[in-house]
């Protein structure tokens, strides 16, 4: 188990206690709060979005080159499933 692992902190405003979270989940809240707060990440999240919605999908080969993702069906719409 790591250090903190499995812990719950309960959070306070103004000295009065507010929620029970564990520490898993804080430390996921301050790593999201640190990426919205730079606009530089989330347009760069929001230009990667689109291109995997657009299928501009790329890997890097064993050689080091990067090249189109195999399997990736460009342009492809996605269809609502007919069975429940």
């Amino acid at each position: 188990m790591l250090a903190g692992e499995g812990r719950e902190y309960i959070l306070t405003k103004n000295g009065k206690p507010g929620a029970l979270i564990q520490m898993e989940e804080f430390e996921s809240y301050v790593e999201t709060r640190d990426v919205i707060s730079r606009p530089d990440l989330m347009a760069e999240l929001r230009r990667a979005l689109d291109d995997e919605k657009r299928g501009r999908l790329w890997e890097r080969r064993a050689d080091g080159k990067w090249m189109p993702a195999k399997g990736v069906q460009r342009n492809r719409k996605r269809r609502k499933s007919t069975t429940p």
